[in-house]
């Protein structure tokens, strides 16, 4: 059986002014121990040591920038072996020095339109300041302290002393980012009144169209009538968008006609294309019914109780369920209202029967067409 190495995760370098209590580093990785070895011991930490670096207070009285490495490696206590060791630094300012330092490794980053990437971050610092730091990503990207609030810019004040420990800060691709900009990269540009400016690279980073349906609306019309207005419903701009930003409108269209004959057609959708999305366009149904029977009105009728003609019963005016029917005596007084027709009228008004004469209707089909009117003679 052939065991695996001991492994050690990267450590970060690490960035601390003379007198500033550092933070202290903990290690990783699948060892039992590690063990390390700082060639400038002179910092305010030891030569050697096993396990996690402890916090220290940092010591450089010169006047240059002292930068320790250290060399750890990856012990197992089971196997006896030894991993490949990892090295990073700890660099201690002088007093008095003014100085500005970002470090990190950055990986890029992809999203998808109208969503912010996950964040990456990087560690900054600074000695001998007497204004805050403006950090400024490059164009598509946006940063924050906290990993919550992200904006275009960040300003990390300096304490009393002019220092700034070192502290986090986080990065990612903006939700609004286009597409078309895409890959993102460059420099995070670190300045402030009397410091050194200082960078750190932000590599190739990916934003990827989001998808979009555009579904066209199904549609009914009636034999002989002309199409209906054509619509779609779109699923799902981002950002607040709507179909204005697309750079090719869509078109929707039918081989329906209005002499077409009953039956379902395809309604399709063309056209609409956008940098920022993946369009998908999926059809609609335009269905044309038959026409409704010709109604037939009867201009008179007999309500005497015999049982022949006695309602005023008009042929197929039930198939209009939403249809008006209003009934005048020749003073205009209503004697008759209803809104479909599914009992025919009995010539009564409040339950008295209405005397022999002529009265006049109004016919509201609601479906477009005219109105139909005329009179209907009562007739005892």
């Amino acid at each position: 059986m052939i065991n695996a190495l001991p492994t050690i995760q990267d450590v970060s370098p690490q960035v601390y002014n003379n007198g500033e209590l550092t933070s202290g580093v903990h290690f990783s990785g699948t060892a039992d121990t590690y063990k390390w070895f700082n060639d400038s011991p002179g910092i305010g930490l030891g030569e050697t040591g096993t396990g996690d670096i402890q916090s220290f207070t940092a010591i450089n009285t010169g006047t240059t920038d002292i930068k320790a490495k250290i060399t750890v490696t990856p012990f197992s206590g089971v196997t006896g072996c030894s991993g490949t060791p990892d090295t990073f630094t700890i660099t201690i300012h002088p007093t008095g020095a003014v100085t500005l330092t970002a470090t990190g490794t950055l990986s890029s980053l992809t999203t998808t339109y109208g969503s912010p990437s996950p964040s990456e971050s990087f560690n900054i610092a600074g000695g001998g300041l007497t204004a805050g730091v403006l950090i400024t990503p490059p164009t598509g990207f946006e940063i924050s302290t906290d990993n919550a609030n992200f904006s275009s810019t960040v300003t990390v004040a300096p304490d009393a002393n002019g220092s700034i420990s070192s502290t986090l800060i986080y990065i990612r691709l903006t939700a609004i980012a286009p597409v078309a900009g895409s890959p993102y990269s460059g420099s995070i540009a670190l300045t402030s009144s009397g410091a050194p400016a200082a960078s750190l690279t932000m590599p190739n980073s990916i934003v990827n169209p989001a998808p979009l349906t555009i579904i066209a609306d199904n549609k009914t019309k009636t034999y002989g009538m002309d199409n209906p207005v054509l619509t779609a419903t779109y699923n799902s701009f981002v950002n607040n968008e709507t179909p204005a930003v697309l750079t090719t409108p869509v078109e929707l269209s039918t081989i329906a006609v209005a002499s077409s004959p009953v039956g379902e057609y395809p309604i399709l959708v063309t056209g609409g294309a956008s940098p920022n999305y993946t369009i998908t366009p999926l059809p609609g149904v335009l269905t044309i019914v038959p026409l409704a029977p010709t109604i037939v009105i009867p201009n008179a009728f007999t309500p005497n109780g015999d049982g022949i003609n006695d309602s005023w019963d008009i042929k197929f005016l039930n198939s209009y369920l939403n249809c008006l029917v209003d009934i005048y005596n020749r003073w205009g007084e209503k004697v008759y209202s209803s809104i479909g027709y599914g009992i025919p009228w009995d010539g009564t008004y409040k339950g008295a029967a209405l005397p022999t004469g002529t009265y006049y209707y109004v016919i509201n089909l609601k479906n477009g067409l005219k109105v139909l009117s005329g009179y209907v003679a009562i007739i005892r």
